[in-house]
C-alpha cells in the first residue's frame, strides 16, 4: 500500500513489530538516507558535516574485536576533522589539551540504565537505576519483615507443640527428621503465600505499570514465575531454620513435665526483630513523607513567571515548523485572535523542559567569557509572561522584530546568572554594554549590545541552578505558549481545530505549563507513592508482629499477673507490668530508626538547590503512627491480662 507524506506518495515495504517497552530506539517509521522524504541538503549533512546533525551510529563489530581499538579510530577521525581545525584559538587554548568531543562507545544491551546519555538528543526511552534499585530495597525490606513475622510465629506455634515434639523424640524421632520436618512446612507456606502474591501481581499489574510509567506486562513470563517460586522456597527455608532450631532444643522430660521450654536468647530474638520492624516503618515513613513534601513545594516554587492559565503548544519538527513557517505564523496568529487570549508567545522549547537551545563562547570586560545557553524567543515573550526587567529593558513586541538567523541580531537580553558569569558587578552596571559572541564558525565574532538584564526564569528542576541564558528575538522556534483566561477545554479544542486548518499534517502536543515543571519530579513523585504504599504495608505487617508477641508475653506472664493481682494489684499496675515491655521495644525502635531516617532524608535533600522548611514533623508523625500501632495492637492482650482470673491460672 502508499501513505501520503507532505503531499508525496510513498509505498510500504515492510511491516515491522512494534518496540518492545524497554527499548531506546525511538522509530514509528524507517526510510533509507537515499529516501525522497530527505532534502538533499540533509542528506548532504550525513556525510560531510561534522557538527549540524545529532543522532546515533551503531556499530557491529566482527567477532574477536575489541572496542577500544574501534574508539580510538573514531576520536582520531574526530580530532581532525575540519569541526577541530575550525574551532576558535581561544577555545582550543581553554581546553588545555583536553580533547574537544571524546568519542565513546557502549553495549547496546547497556543504553537503556546509562544515565549519561538521557538528556542527549533523541535519547529515547530510559530505566532509572536508582528507582529500581529504590524499588528493590523496600521490597526487601518488607520481606524482612515478613519474613521475621512469620518466624516469630512459626516459633511460637513450635512451642505450643512442645508435647506433640517431646513424643515424637521418646519414640524416636532424630534431630534431622525434626528439622527437615519444620523446614518443609516453612517452605509449603511460603510457597502457597508467593502463589497468592503471583495472582495478586498478575492482576495489579496494569495498576503498578502506570504508577512507575514502565510498561512491565512483557515481564510477567515463565522465567519471572520460575525466579519467584525459587525466591519463596529460600525464603521458605530461611525462615524455617530457627523454628526448627528451636523444635530440636525441647528437652521431653521439661515439656510433659508442663515445664516453660521457651529460653531466654528466644524470647530476645523475638523482641529484636520486634524492633527491626518497628525501625523500618520509622524510616519508610518518614522518607515518604519528606518526599512527597519537598516535591509539593519544588513543584510549586516561583519559576520567575506564573504558568497558571497558560497552555503550551509544541509543534514537531523545530526545522520545518518554526516561525520562519508562514502557515506556523498563521496558525500562532490565529490563536491570538481566539476569545479569552491575551497573549501568544514563542519559544524554542516549553518553559519547564531544560533542553534545548545551543550554546555559544560569549566575552565579557576584561576579556571574561562563558559558555552561555542561547534561547530564541518571539520579542513579546516577556509580556505575556508578566516578566520585568532586573535592569534596563526586555524585549517587546513594539520596538523587536524577529530575526531570521541568530547572526542578524544585535541586540540580545540575558539573565542575571549570564551577567554574573561575564563578570559584571551588578545587573545595571551590563546595561548597555557591548559583548562579543562566537555565534557561526564563518562569520567569527559578532558584537551585540545588551538592551537589559532579565530575572532567573526557571526551566530546569530544583536540582540545577538557573544557567546563564541569551534571549534572542529570533523565528527559529516551534512552541507557543498561550496565555488565557476562561475555560481551558474549549481553548484547547480551538487550538485543535485551528492546527487542522494551518497545519492538517502535523500532530500538535497541547498541555498545561505547569505540566512541564510536574514532569521533572516524576520519578520523585513515583518514588514518594511507592514508599507511602510501602509504610501503609509495613503498618499491617509490624501491627501482626507485634500482636504476636504480646499474646505470648502475656501468656509467659501470666503467673506473674495473677499473683500480683493476689498481693492487690490494680487493673494500671497491670497494664504498666505489661506495656512497659512494649513501651521500652518502641523507644528502642526510635533510637535505631530515627537516624537512620534523618541520614536518610539528609541525603535526598542534598540533591535539590532549595529545601522545603521542614521542622521536625517528618520524624514526629512516624514516632506517634508507631506508638498507636504499638498501643492499638497490645491493647486486646493488655485488657485480656487485666480481667484475668487469678485461680484460672493458678489451680
Amino acid at each position: 500500500n502508499t501513505v501520503l507524506i507532505y503531499g508525496k506518495s510513498y509505498k510500504i515495504g515492510a511491516i515491522l513489530p512494534d518496540r518492545v517497552s524497554n527499548t531506546t530506539m525511538g522509530y514509528a517509521a524507517l526510510v533509507g538516507i537515499n529516501s525522497s522524504l530527505l532534502p538533499d541538503r540533509m542528506r548532504d549533512i550525513f556525510f560531510h558535516y561534522w557538527d549540524a546533525f545529532g543522532g546515533r551510529v551503531y556499530l557491529k563489530l566482527k567477532p574477536g574485536i575489541l572496542s577500544g581499538p574501534v574508539t580510538q579510530v573514531l576520536q582520531n577521525a574526530f580530532d581532525q576533522s575540519p569541526y577541530v581545525s575550525k574551532l576558535n584559538p581561544d577555545i582550543l587554548r581553554k581546553l588545555a589539551g583536553k580533547k574537544a568531543m571524546e568519542i565513546g562507545l557502549d553495549r547496546f544491551s547497556s543504553i537503556y540504565f546509562d544515565d549519561a546519555i538521557t538528556v542527549s538528543q533523541d535519547s529515547g526511552v530510559h530505566g532509572s537505576w536508582k528507582i529500581v534499585s529504590s524499588i528493590a530495597l523496600v521490597a526487601l525490606l518488607i520481606l524482612i519483615l515478613v519474613g521475621s513475622n512469620y518466624t516469630n510465629f512459626a516459633t511460637m506455634q513450635t512451642l505450643n507443640r512442645n508435647r506433640e515434639i517431646a513424643i515424637r523424640k521418646v519414640l524416636g524421632i532424630t534431630n534431622a527428621t525434626l528439622a527437615m520436618q519444620f523446614v518443609l512446612e516453612s517452605i509449603a507456606a511460603i510457597l502457597l503465600a508467593t502463589a497468592g502474591g503471583l495472582l495478586v501481581t498478575f492482576l495489579l499489574l496494569p495498576i503498578f505499570s502506570d504508577l512507575v510509567s514502565i510498561q512491565l506486562a512483557d515481564g510477567f513470563n515463565s522465567r519471572f514465575i520460575f525466579s519467584a517460586l525459587l525466591l519463596g522456597a529460600a525464603v521458605g527455608a530461611l525462615a524455617g531454620i530457627y523454628p526448627a532450631l528451636v523444635a530440636i532444643r525441647i528437652k521431653p522430660n521439661v515439656a510433659l513435665a508442663g515445664r516453660g521450654v521457651d529460653t531466654p536468647g528466644g524470647f530476645w530474638m523475638r523482641r529484636t526483630l520486634t524492633v527491626i520492624q518497628f525501625s523500618i516503618v520509622i524510616a519508610l515513613s518518614s522518607t515518604a513523607l519528606v518526599i512527597a513534601w519537598q516535591i509539593e513545594f519544588a513543584s510549586h516554587i516561583s519559576q520567575g513567571f506564573d504558568p497558571a492559565h497558560m497552555l503550551v503548544v509544541e509543534l514537531p519538527d523545530t526545522g520545518r515548523n518554526s516561525m520562519k513557517n508562514p502557515d506556523a505564523r498563521n496558525f500562532r496568529n490565529a490563536i491570538s485572535r481566539i476569545p479569552g487570549v491575551s497573549g501568544v508567545a514563542t519559544s524554542q522549547n516549553p518553559l519547564g523542559r531544560s533542553a534545548g537551545g545551543g550554546y555559544s563562547e560569549f566575552t565579557g570586560p576584561g576579556g571574561k567569557s562563558a559558555t552561555i545557553t542561547n534561547r530564541p524567543v518571539s520579542p513579546n515573550f516577556f509580556d505575556v509572561l508578566k516578566v520585568r526587567p532586573v535592569a534596563g529593558r526586555l524585549f517587546s513586541a513594539t520596538q523587536d522584530r524577529e530575526v531570521e538567523e541568530m547572526s542578524q541580531a544585535t541586540s540580545v537580553v540575558i539573565n542575571a546568572a549570564a551577567a554574573r558569569a561575564l563578570g559584571y558587578a551588578s545587573a545595571h552596571e551590563a546595561v548597555n554594554q557591548l559583548i562579543s559572541a562566537d555565534l557561526d564558525s564563518d562569520t567569527g565574532l559578532q558584537k551585540l549590545r545588551i538592551v537589559g538584564i532579565a530575572p532567573d526564569i526557571r526551566q530546569e528542576s530544583l536540582r540545577e541552578l538557573p544557567p546563564p541564558v541569551a534571549y534572542w528575538p529570533e523565528q527559529y522556534a516551534s512552541t507557543l505558549n498561550v496565555k488565557y483566561t476562561g475555560d481551558v477545554s474549549s481553548l484547547e479544542d480551538n487550538v485543535l481545530k485551528l492546527a487542522r486548518i494551518y497545519l492538517p499534517n502535523e500532530i500538535v502536543n497541547i498541555q498545561p505549563a505547569q505540566n512541564y515543571f510536574y514532569e521533572n519530579y516524576e520519578a520523585d513523585l513515583r518514588t514518594s507513592k511507592l514508599l507511602g504504599l510501602s509504610s501503609i504495608f509495613s503498618i499491617f505487617i509490624s501491627a501482626f508482629g507485634i500482636y504476636v508477641l504480646s499474646t505470648y508475653s502475656v501468656q509467659r506472664l501470666a503467673k506473674q499477673i495473677a499473683i500480683r493481682k493476689i498481693y492487690g494489684a490494680q487493673y494500671r499496675d497491670i497494664a504498666g507490668v505489661v506495656g512497659k515491655e512494649f513501651l521500652i521495644l518502641v523507644l528502642v525502635a526510635v533510637a535505631i530508626g530515627l537516624p537512620i531516617a534523618t541520614l536518610i532524608n539528609a541525603t535526598y535533600l542534598a540533591t535539590f538547590t532549595k529545601q522545603a522548611p521542614l521542622g521536625i514533623w517528618p520524624l514526629v508523625v512516624p514516632l506517634i503512627m508507631v506508638g498507636g500501632i504499638a498501643f492499638f495492637a497490645t491493647l486486646r492482650q493488655v485488657l485480656k491480662a487485666m480481667r484475668t482470673n487469678p485461680a484460672r491460672i493458678l489451680l
